[in-house]
Parts: C-alpha cells; structure tokens; sequence
C-alpha cells in the first residue's frame, strides 16, 4: 500500500511541474512590447550629425534636411511620433510626417527666442539656438499606456 501512496504523489509533482513550466513559458512570451524609441534617438544621433556634417563638407543644400527626415521617418515605423525641428536662425520650423506627408506642427509653431528654440507639444521643449542649422528632434512612443519620450 505505501508503495501505491508514494506513486501519486511523485506523479502529483510531475503535473505541478509541468504545470507551472507551461505557465512560466506562456507569461514570458507574451512580453513582446518592446521599447525600440532608445535605439532610435541613438540612430537619430549618429546618423543626423553624418549627414549634416556631409553636407557641410561638400557645401550641399540644407533643403536635403527634408528628404533624411521623411526617409527615417519611414524606417521608425508608424508606433513612433518623431517632430523634427530644423532651419536656420530666420527660418525655424517644427513638422512631422502623418502618413508620409510632412505636416506642421500647430498650434503652435515653435517659438524662437533668447537663444532658445521652444516646442509645445504635451509637454514643453526647450532647444539651443544656434548660428548656423538647428536640427532637434522629439520622438514619442507609446507602449501598453506607457508614454516614452527622446529628444537630442
């Protein structure tokens, strides 16, 4: 008899623990969401400040600006917002693409000043003004009601 006791209890764990492997696994594979807004902002970084540096080297077109930004803008993806912020000292602008076309971003238009650059979006940027071109950027992400954000 003690044999048999001993037989269901060893197979009682055995469920348990199959149990518990299948619950574990099921949980951890769910965690899909990731937060890829990081390695953008870093991508962002490096890339704008090669392109910007090239186009000075070879006295090229700033107007090139727009084409870079819709370009990683598409490669972002439609989960991230990025607002880029660019122009020259006379002419800041502040735009986003929406559906792959650039659109202003208002109201209002950044506001220049005191050698500053100022965006209000849900919360309030603030950016260097500079002599020569400005390039910024606000991208946004949000992931399971979590709202993330990056700037330069």
């Amino acid at each position: 008899m003690e044999k048999r006791g001993q037989f269901y209890l060893i197979a009682t764990m055995i469920i348990v623990s199959i149990t518990v492997g299948l619950v574990v696994v099921s949980n951890y594979s769910r965690g899909g969401n990731s937060i890829k807004l990081y390695d953008l902002g870093e991508e962002l970084r490096i890339e704008s400040e090669k392109f910007l540096d090239d186009i000075s080297a070879r006295g090229g077109d700033y107007s090139e600006i727009h084409d870079f930004t819709e370009e990683f803008d598409a490669y972002a993806g439609d989960d991230v917002e990025i607002y880029y912020i660019t122009g020259t000292v006379g002419n800041i602008e502040a735009y986003k693409y929406v559906n792959n076309v650039k659109t202003p971003v208002t109201p209002p238009s950044p506001i220049v000043g005191e050698g500053k650059i100022i965006i209000q979006l849900e919360d309030e940027y603030k950016f260097e003004l500079k002599s020569g071109v400005n390039f910024y950027f606000i991208m946004v992400q949000e992931v399971e009601g979590e709202r993330y954000v990056v700037t330069n």
